[in-house]
């Protein structure tokens, strides 16, 4: 475990020196979610924050990182854990700053908040399934017009079920947002094991 904090850290510390406008980006769209709520500016602040977890790999990619950290005496095992919880940490951070936002803004109301909050979940996580095994496999360049579709898809798929769910009835959606949680968490389950089997047949060569 301590493997996997520190290289979480690490990461931590490469997003902070090289990441500044992404982060300000990340604000911008959770005042506004704040202030305006809606399904854009929420999901958008979670989508860029996963975005700068996709760009850790970028970096180590770039930085030769993944063969270095492959000679060191740290499972790949851990490797794969910290880019899944510093992903889970960003969707976290992604949630309290839009439910900070939208108390200072507009109140506690436990429905607005419980909506953005599903909402930020769901898209996240599947965001974040779908796209960790794809870089791991391809890289993160080979993997960009990929994400880019992705994030494409998810967001018009949202704004469709929101647009739906705006005229359901309340126990439907309830029914529908926990079946949706359980779908994304299985999805979430199966995509960190086949980021391991990735990972673990994949021969790193430093350049």
């Amino acid at each position: 475990m301590k493997s996997v904090i520190t290289l979480m850290l690490k990461d931590w510390y490469v997003l902070k020196k090289r990441s500044g406008i992404t982060l300000f980006i990340v604000l911008f769209f959770a005042v506004f979610a704040g202030l305006q709520g809606g399904f854009l500016n929420t999901a958008m602040c979670t989508m860029m924050m996963i975005m700068l977890t996709l760009t850790t790999f970028a970096y180590d990619q770039g930085d030769g990182w993944e063969a270095y950290v492959s000679a060191l005496p740290v499972s790949r095992k851990a490797v794969v854990q910290s880019k899944y919880l510093f992903g889970l940490l960003t969707v976290a951070g992604s949630i309290l700053l839009v439910l900070a936002s939208t108390v200072v803004f507009r109140g506690f109301e436990v429905a607005i908040l419980l909506n953005a909050l599903a909402v930020q979940l769901l898209l996240g996580l599947f965001f974040l399934s779908l796209n960790y095994p794809l870089i791991l496999r391809f890289g993160f360049e080979k993997s960009r017009v990929w994400y880019i579709l992705i994030t494409f898809l998810i967001m018009g798929a949202g704004a469709a079920l929101t647009t739906v769910a705006s005229k359901s009835a309340p126990q439907n959606i309830a029914s529908v947002t926990l079946i949706a949680g359980i779908l994304v968490f299985s999805l979430l389950v199966i995509s960190y094991f086949i980021s391991l089997r990735i990972i673990n047949r994949k021969e790193f060569i430093e350049i």
